[in-house]
């Protein structure tokens, strides 16, 4: 068979070309609904590289040492097609004949660089080998003084001595250094080929309407499938957050109706002018005491007629009830149980207690004798 040249675009038959070409996707290989490529056979090799109308020869060529570790024309007509057929496979439609050049030739370039992975790994490892010739040095290791180089593996058991145990020590540092050399080069120029074979892909005016179909039917599944996998889930976070906050809530509203809260103390402080009668400890009776004009309309009651003392007095006592009943309730635990835990005072807490006790004991004393002084003799001017 020989291959139409670019400016001949006549030669052959339309029946061969219509022969050669495939028709479908279907003959590149077997795809997935999204077009990725899932198998790919002899056959497909062979359909995907029809696609060519230059000859397979005019592509860049390997370097001339790539045979001697494996990379034949052979592995890089297999590399070509499989690239053809992933990127018919993204396109979801057979690439143009034009198209099919550029993605073979950027292909072509990209393998040739890939070759240079085993001799740049030989080179590395043979360098660090001979630096660390007389020290039998070791990738990350030095061996100590104890170690003699005319016995391999071990002085114990000696497999070989002398000259070849040393140049069995030089094979295994080798070994070592090649192993280290090819992970650390195969990552670097895999990375640069496969770089510059994606940035040759996306320069290549050849190819503009190959991307903007790759694009198109990216966007198509996207509308298809909804919002990506990233966006749904935290869609279903957020969804879930918002079903747990809705659960939560009455819960929240119930064990705060459920919540015992303290009455608040009477509120029988002297309103008005009486804010300013804070010294009630003159001996004026409260008979003699004018009485404060309050609005018209405000009602007073009998109880808060009396002195500044006995609305103190009502207020302790109200206070001290609540306390009480407070004290009672903590008292019983949950099941008509009683609590048994008490509050145990601390020598200085205590001496405070008791000398704030002795001092209202006796300012009640005081205010006795006073009432019962102004009970006998009547109000003083």
């Amino acid at each position: 068979m020989s291959w139409p040249s670019d400016g001949d675009p006549a030669s052959g038959s339309p029946a061969q070309d219509d022969q050669h070409q495939p028709i479908t996707i279907a003959s590149l290989g077997t795809f997935d609904p999204n077009g990725h490529l899932v198998s790919f056979t002899r056959e497909n090799q062979e359909q995907a590289l029809r696609l060519l109308t230059v000859p397979f020869e005019s592509l860049p060529r390997l370097p001339a040492f790539a045979p001697l570790f494996g990379y034949t024309t052979e592995w890089q007509k297999n590399r070509v097609a499989l690239t053809l057929a992933e990127m018919s496979g993204g396109a979801q439609r057979v690439v143009m004949p034009l198209e099919a050049e550029a993605i073979a030739f950027h292909a072509s370039k990209r393998c040739s660089k890939m070759t240079w992975i085993p001799p740049t790994t030989l080179a590395i490892a043979a360098y660090f080998t001979q630096a660390g010739r007389t020290t039998f040095r070791f990738p990350f290791y030095t061996p100590g003084a104890s170690f003699s180089p005319t016995y391999f593996p071990s002085r114990s058991m000696p497999f070989l001595k002398g000259t070849p145990a040393a140049r069995a020590w030089h094979v295994v540092r080798f070994g070592a250094y090649g192993t280290l050399s090819y992970i650390m080069v195969r990552g670097f120029i895999y990375s640069f080929a496969q770089s510059s074979f994606v940035v040759g892909i996306l320069k290549d005016e050849r190819l503009h309407t190959l991307r903007e179909s790759v694009f198109a039917k990216r966007r198509e599944q996207l509308e298809k499938g909804g919002v990506p996998m990233g966006a749904s889930r935290r869609g279903a976070d957020n969804e879930a957050q918002g079903t747990s906050a809705q659960r939560w809530q009455p819960r929240v509203g119930q064990v705060q109706a459920q919540t015992p809260r303290a009455a608040p103390p009477p509120q029988d402080a002297p309103q008005g002018d009486d804010l300013f009668l804070f010294d009630d400890a003159s001996p004026v009776a409260p008979s003699q005491q004018q009485p404060s004009p309050r609005p018209s309309g405000t009602t007073t009651s009998a109880s808060s007629e009396g002195s500044a003392w006995e609305r103190i007095r009502q207020q302790a006592r109200a206070e001290a009830s609540v306390w009480n009943r407070g004290d009672q309730q903590d008292g019983e635990a949950p099941g008509g149980r009683r609590r048994t835990e008490q509050y145990t005072y601390v020598p200085g807490e205590q001496k405070t207690a008791t000398a704030r006790e002795q001092a209202q004991r006796e300012f009640d004393a005081m205010l006795e004798r006073e009432r019962r002084g102004e009970g006998n003799g009547g109000g003083r001017m």
